[in-house]
């Protein structure tokens, strides 16, 4: 079972953590959106519409820079100095990603994934992804089968210069929800980037989420971000 979506995914925030590392003018202010859904929300939130009776999962809001995810049951402040993500800027990371693994759209349509949340920090790299895959076509597979399976398939970029130390699985609760976690320290053209990973099953769709974080604070600020995250009333 090939894993190429967040394989893709896990490639294209460390591709991103590499970008910022090597920038000079980027700007650390969190983007105007109070009040508001942001561009990569309203898409989600437009195709959850669409899917709403084969598909229970609904994705999260922004509401005065607040996510909110009731099928999660968690909810956080957007953290100070991030931004939200577009869906241009969501889809350029994802080509880096793309460029990386050489896997061809075809490959990467078959779980028709719901890009829910997008933020980065353009500072210090950091970036945190979450998105709900159509596990429909591989029948019942469990979050730890599909972390395994991830897991497994990091190790087949140490050729390109890609090196990840993964440790093992261990359960993870965010929000009101239990989910599988596992975390990794990677290593591209000189690049340390720490990496956590969560998942969990929801009926057809499989959500998961990809904190990324360049240098020695990398795990200190996606630790941070974790104990932003409070469950909902």
């Amino acid at each position: 079972m090939k894993r190429r979506i967040v394989i893709g995914a896990l490639l294209a925030a460390l591709a991103f953590s590499m970008a910022a590392c090597g920038s000079t003018g980027g700007t650390d202010g969190a983007a105007d959106g109070a009040g508001q859904e942001t561009e990569l929300n309203q898409g989600a939130a437009k195709e959850e519409v669409e899917k709403e009776e084969a598909v229970p999962y609904a994705a999260g809001v922004w509401t005065d820079n607040v996510y909110t995810n009731e099928s999660l049951g968690m909810t956080f402040p957007l953290p100070e100095g991030w931004q939200y993500g577009t869906q241009e800027e969501l889809a350029a990371m994802m080509g880096s990603g793309q460029e990386v693994t050489g896997y061809t759209d075809e490959e990467l349509s078959a779980t028709d994934p719901i890009y829910d949340l997008y933020i980065y920090n353009n500072s210090t790299g950091a970036s945190i992804m979450m998105m709900a895959e159509d596990m429909s076509v591989y029948g019942d597979i469990s979050a730890e089968e599909y972390l395994e399976s991830v897991s497994s398939e990091l190790g087949a970029f140490e050729d390109q210069g890609i090196t990840y130390q993964v440790s093992g699985m261990e359960p993870l609760t965010i929000g009101k929800t239990e989910f599988v976690s596992f975390n990794a320290s990677a290593e591209y053209q000189g690049v340390p980037v720490y990496q956590q990973y969560a998942a969990v099953g929801m009926s057809d769709r499989m959500v998961t989420i990809i904190m990324s974080a360049p240098g020695d604070g990398g795990q200190a600020e996606c630790d941070a971000f974790l104990a932003s995250i409070q469950p909902t009333e």
